[in-house]
């Protein structure tokens, strides 16, 4: 069986294929979480566009839900609402695939996808593309979808 891991790069696979298209044709052997951080990075360069759910353009609440919907996990179009509906863990405890979830005086603001190694999946807003980036704030809670 092929085993995938999760670099600060994407994926790469244990039988010496480094390629992207390797991953995605291996993708049916990871964990749902992985292959949900997998589909979000594919969105890379992805224009925001406040509203919208892909699959050509997203605003961070849509990201995560496009993700999560290719693995059959369905989300809310809406930050606070996804933080409602996931098993919430600490920031010590999360792993790829998490969601981060930002918030400003008491209410969710903004929601990524964790990356691993300090790093992000979002789409952050408008004039921007989906991107990777280092998470920015320690202002967030973590949230895990339960499979």
């Amino acid at each position: 069986m092929l085993l995938a891991l999760l670099t600060t790069a994407g994926f790469i696979a244990l039988s010496g294929a480094t390629t992207e298209g390797s991953a995605k044709a291996h993708a049916g052997t990871i964990g749902f979480r992985a292959k949900a951080l997998q589909i979000a990075s594919y969105q890379k360069g992805d224009p925001y566009r406040y509203g919208a759910a892909g699959p050509n353009a997203f605003d961070c609440s849509g990201l995560t839900m496009y993700a999560y919907k290719q693995t059959g996990h369905y989300l809310v179009h809406n930050a606070a609402g996804q933080y409602r509906q996931t098993f919430h863990v600490s920031k010590a405890n999360k792993r790829p695939g998490d969601l981060l979830f930002y918030y400003y005086n008491g209410s969710i603001t903004h929601v990524t996808i964790f990356a691993g190694n300090g790093y992000q999946w979002a789409a952050p807003h408008t004039g921007t593309r989906v991107q990777k980036q280092r998470i920015y704030s320690s202002r967030y809670l973590v949230g895990r979808v339960r499979g």
